[in-house]
């Protein structure tokens, strides 16, 4: 009999037992792929809503916890426009609203002269007339998930809006948003002469050194206000990080359990397999051989556990995203280093999970092991 063998046989000899500590593995695995990549697919979301539209840097107020809350004077665009280095400023106000369906959707107020308009790739109809405090633009992907075309109304917050355009951007952030003239919305969510976020333009943006000077700079006539290059605003930004730190905590503790699991199936195994571990050692395999048989049981439960969990992880987080409540916030990128990553911790976690349990077998006395039943 071949050694591999052993083990393979040993988990086939109780297939129930086998397949449930399998799904128990998998569904931890799948749970820390789906919510880990949950913050990853935020974060992606957000950065490329910020990537469409060219923004280099964003600037929000200093020590505010949840962006949305934030508000910066108007005026201070008039201000920032003035620092050389800066090409373009454009303030935006943004807000998270519910529709009558239920679903949530991002809304954001841009000034008539920003150069955020110019950034929009139409699809139908044209930019809303400024004049005007009944005309907005929505996303291709909102469009479509509340079935509205140009010329539809649609309701926000006890108010119709009239649709004269749709665009499509490849952020589903962006792609999920109704766009607002500015005033319009001031007035909406009486917040007059305010903003939310400004987004800059700067002169060479791809050379690092220019970029500190010019925040260093910036920082110091604007010592309220807070500087972020646009590759880095999920990383400084508290809820983001709060959100990383809770999908880890959540997914490390799914894996905790998972280790549990392995140990008390194998700890089962050897317990009801004490004859034939005294079979082996009576014909001479040493205690080395006998280790390795249990550890490499744990590996392979947590090998199929692992592979199980990623499919299972992948289509979830695939799942949640195409949910109405969660689209046009996450856009989810499941790579395959992370897949590695987390199957080759679980396969760590297997090893190390069989190695109490192996060592209770290689203490099982030969004699008595043979007098088992």
């Amino acid at each position: 009999m071949r050694f591999i063998s052993i083990p393979v046989l040993s988990l086939g000899r109780r297939p129930m037992r086998t397949v449930l500590t399998v799904i128990g593995i998998a569904v931890a695995v799948g749970s820390f792929i789906a919510l880990v990549g949950m913050s990853r697919a935020l974060e992606k979301a957000w950065v490329n809503s910020l990537t469409d539209r060219g923004t280099h840097l964003l600037v929000t107020r200093k020590g505010v916890v949840e962006l949305l809350t934030a508000s910066i004077k108007e005026h201070v665009g008039e201000e920032l426009r003035q620092i050389e280095g800066v090409r373009a400023v454009a303030g935006e106000l943004v807000d998270l609203v519910t529709l009558k369906s239920g679903q949530a959707v991002l809304i954001t107020g841009w000034a008539p002269e920003s150069y955020l308009w110019q950034t929009l790739h139409l699809v139908q109809g044209n930019l809303p007339d400024f004049s005007s405090s009944e005309e907005v633009m929505i996303g291709q992907a909102c469009s479509e998930s509340l079935g509205k075309e140009v010329g539809d109304t649609v309701s926000i917050r006890d108010n119709e809006f009239i649709v004269a355009g749709i665009f499509h951007e490849s952020g589903v952030m962006t792609n999920g948003t109704i766009v607002f003239p500015l005033h319009v919305m001031q007035d909406m969510i009486e917040k007059p002469g305010t903003v939310t976020v400004f987004n800059l333009l700067i002169d060479h943006p791809d050379q690092p050194l220019k970029v500190d000077n010019l925040r260093k700079t910036l920082g110091e006539a604007f010592d309220e206000l807070l500087f972020t290059e646009t590759d880095q605003i999920a990383e400084s930004n508290h809820i983001m990080r709060l959100f990383h730190a809770m999908a880890w905590g959540t997914s490390s503790i799914a894996l905790v359990i998972a280790l549990v699991v392995i140990v008390n199936t194998l700890l089962m195994t050897v317990s009801e397999q004490k004859r034939q571990i005294g079979i082996l050692s009576a014909v001479g395999w040493s205690s080395a051989r006998i280790l390795a048989v249990v550890i490499v049981e744990g590996f392979l439960l947590a090998l199929f556990g692992s592979v199980a969990g990623s499919v299972l992880g992948i289509y979830g987080l695939h799942y949640l995203a195409s949910l109405p409540q969660m689209q046009g916030f996450l856009q989810p990128e499941i790579t395959l280093r992370m897949v590695l990553e987390v199957c080759g911790a679980t396969c760590v976690l297997g090893v190390f999970g069989g190695l109490y349990p192996a060592f209770r077998a290689i203490r099982i006395n030969t004699v008595d092991a043979l007098r088992y039943e």
